[in-house]
């Protein structure tokens, strides 16, 4: 008995504070325990293609300021800030003061920077948000859009384009010319809907961007998801604090499902191609990717049980072949 008695003063020698620690510790008043001071945090890290460095986000909560530092990977010392949201644009004495972005995404070359700001959640793991365009080489900011907040937008492998959802429709962006090409026109809420998976889709299967660029740049698919037909539904919507529920085209078992169709778009030509999927509309499309030289499509498709998993390519004509199949009994 006197043994375990010894060891567990022990313990607690190990633990308890010396008087340096109780007269040295950080004061924090109670507030610091709602104001955010113990909130866990995410450090979004983005890798550089051309160099051998990485980049996060520094901010300053007591400034209202935030920077993007880039480090080198070897030594781990600091090469450059890349970008500051106190920013001053030629010709104007006003800074652009950004109080909070989220996120951002180098373009493959490294020239151009996506900054994310003021993100409003769209189902329980989309957002759409305010986005801008740095210029590494120029120092200047311009934003995606003037009309509304974007979702997905994505560079182009040469780094001189960007492809954007904008309510519910599909849009190109020239970054050397400015100029904004609208591909889809019909998208609209619990209508149709382009480029983003629909909530039955991104609950499901765990999809959100349904567009791709080619890997040349010439070319990009992308999803219809036609809700025409499919019930309406209050979902869920899961915040920080408080939950939301808003009515989307949401079916449940047995029901009408989304009907999905797949195109291709031509850059170049302003093309639109219609892909063949098939003679059944009650199956799910899964997903879609492009070969190495993006000459050929490959289109995932589930049937409604989701019992067999076919990969379809495109060469001279379309074909199907079973990659997965399950039977239930």
């Amino acid at each position: 008995m006197k043994q375990y008695f010894f060891l567990l003063c022990l313990c607690f020698s190990f633990i308890a504070p010396s008087k340096a620690q109780i007269k040295n510790k950080l004061s924090l008043p109670l507030e610091a325990i709602w104001n955010g001071y113990f909130d866990e945090r995410k450090l979004n890290v983005r890798m550089m293609h051309n160099s051998n460095r990485f980049a996060f986000i520094e901010a300053n909560s007591e400034t209202n300021n935030e920077l993007i530092l880039s480090l080198d990977f070897e030594t781990g010392k600091l090469i450059d800030t890349v970008f500051n949201n106190q920013i001053k644009v030629e010709g104007d004495t006003t800074p652009i003061t950004f109080s909070y972005f989220e996120d951002f995404e180098f373009s493959p070359d490294d020239s151009r920077i996506l900054i994310k700001s003021k993100a409003e959640r769209l189902y329980n793991n989309s957002t759409k948000e305010a986005c801008y365009i740095w210029d590494t080489k120029l120092k200047n900011i311009k934003p995606v859009s003037t009309k509304g907040l974007q979702s997905y937008v994505t560079f182009s492998p040469d780094s001189k384009k960007i492809a954007f959802i904008n309510n519910y429709n599909l849009y190109i962006k020239n970054l050397l010319t400015e100029e904004i090409k609208q591909v889809t026109v019909d998208g609209k809420a619990n209508f149709a809907s382009y480029g983003a998976a629909n909530p039955l889709y991104e609950n499901g299967f765990g999809l959100a961007q349904m567009f791709k660029w080619s890997v040349d740049g010439e070319k990009i698919a992308f999803a219809r998801f036609d809700e025409s037909n499919v019930k309406i539904f209050p979902v869920g919507i899961f915040g920080d604090a408080y939950s939301e529920v808003n009515n989307y085209s949401y079916p449940l078992s047995g029901e009408a499902i989304p009907k999905v169709d797949v195109y291709v778009y031509n850059v170049k030509y302003e093309v639109l191609t219609k892909i063949d999927l098939g003679v059944n509309p009650n199956q799910y499309i899964t997903g879609f990717t492009w070969n190495n030289d993006g000459s050929t499509l490959f289109v995932q498709r589930l049937n409604r049980k989701q019992t067999l998993l076919e990969i379809g390519c495109r060469y001279k004509k379309w074909q199907y072949e079973s990659i997965a199949q399950r039977n239930k009994t």
